[in-house]
């Protein structure tokens, strides 16, 4: 389900139409919404309460609605100010953890790879690394020196640079996988480009053409023709990481030194990562 993450619902009605669980996390945040920070109790103040204040959590121990009011049945118990002071707290020392790495110059060029050079701590599976944005580069390594001091497994990479024809596949695969046509994976293609133009027409792709050789030929030829800065791994302005154990924190550790100008984004099964044109 990609609504648990992404928030492609668009309203309380497609939220709770995705299950039980979904639905009784509505009741409670409509009951308690004041007791835990939230802004009103509309679905849009859940999602930002879930994305400023929750979304940390989420990703290390929370995979499910249930799970999430819990979480939020606990910090009602802990009441909020102490939650927000102890969050603090635990942020600062992210942020110490690995100050040797992010304070020092030197030792920062040292551990950063370059356009022509090798990512440290890092594995990948056969994702183009060539052509890859510099900075994309720094930051990857970053998180690897990050993942590397927090005594976490190696990130591993699984996608970076893209051309038309690979982008075509990926987003042919992510079709089917999110529902093969109908809302689902409209839905998918809505939340995942900004540009909803491109995502109904891609969309419409292969709902027309399929996922075989002739959808993806027409995909490719539409990235290409029509759309050629459609996804920043067409210009290597992104690259996603594998859901290893405890690669949010080697995110998050990145994230709070201030260093790197980036977009994260969750995904069902990676984070990607992305830098600005």
């Amino acid at each position: 389900m990609i609504f648990k993450f992404s928030f492609a619902a668009k309203n309380w009605e497609e939220y709770i139409s995705q299950g039980e669980e979904f639905e009784k996390l509505k009741d409670w945040w409509l009951q308690n919404w004041k007791s835990v920070g939230g802004k009103d109790d509309s679905y849009s103040a859940w999602k930002f309460w879930y994305k400023n204040a929750y979304n940390e959590y989420w990703d290390s121990q929370h995979k499910s609605p249930t799970e999430a009011m819990e979480f939020m049945k606990k910090l009602q118990n802990q009441g909020l100010n102490d939650f927000l002071a102890a969050r603090k707290e635990n942020r600062d020392k992210r942020s110490e953890t690995l100050s040797s790495i992010f304070s020092d110059s030197d030792a920062m060029g040292k551990s950063m790879g370059t356009i022509d050079g090798t990512l440290v701590d890092i594995s990948t599976k056969k994702p183009n690394l060539n052509g890859l944005n510099k900075n994309l580069y720094n930051i990857a390594n970053a998180i690897g020196s990050a993942a590397k001091a927090l005594g976490l497994p190696k990130p591993v990479i699984t996608s970076a640079k893209r051309d038309y024809r690979q982008q075509a596949k990926a987003m042919a695969k992510n079709w089917k996988k999110y529902g093969g046509g109908g809302e689902a994976s409209l839905a998918y293609f809505l939340n995942l480009y900004s540009d909803d133009d491109m995502a109904r027409g891609i969309h419409e792709i292969f709902t027309t053409y399929g996922v075989g050789a002739d959808g993806v030929a027409k995909a490719e030829n539409y990235f290409e023709t029509q759309k050629p800065n459609a996804s920043p791994h067409l210009s290597g302005r992104g690259l996603d990481f594998r859901l290893t154990s405890g690669i949010e924190k080697a995110i998050n550790e990145v994230v709070s030194s201030g260093k790197f100008n980036f977009k994260v984004v969750k995904e069902a099964d990676h984070y990607h990562i992305q830098v600005p044109r």
